[in-house]
């Protein structure tokens, strides 16, 4: 092990403290860690299953479902915002 390495794992471990004991929130950590190297796919969802909602989402429109006022759309932003 590198000296980077050595003071990587030592922060890690500081960073993680009584967590380090949690073995779901660890998973969830290293999860996390993982996601930000890039190596998973950007998106949980697989390319059909984003045309089925797009889909439903179109069939949804047309059929006057979730219509709402751009005045209760603002007021929906706004709970948004920090």
């Amino acid at each position: 092990m590198s000296a980077l390495e050595a003071i990587a794992s030592s922060r890690f471990l500081t960073a993680m403290g009584p967590m380090i004991k949690d073995e779901k929130k660890m998973t969830r950590v290293l999860s996390y860690i993982i996601s930000l190297r890039g190596d998973e796919a950007p998106c949980q969802f697989s390319d059909q299953e984003i045309v089925a909602f797009a889909d439903k989402a179109e069939q949804e429109y047309a059929a006057g479902k979730g219509m709402m006022s751009h005045a209760d759309f603002m007021q929906e932003v706004a709970t948004w915002q920090r």
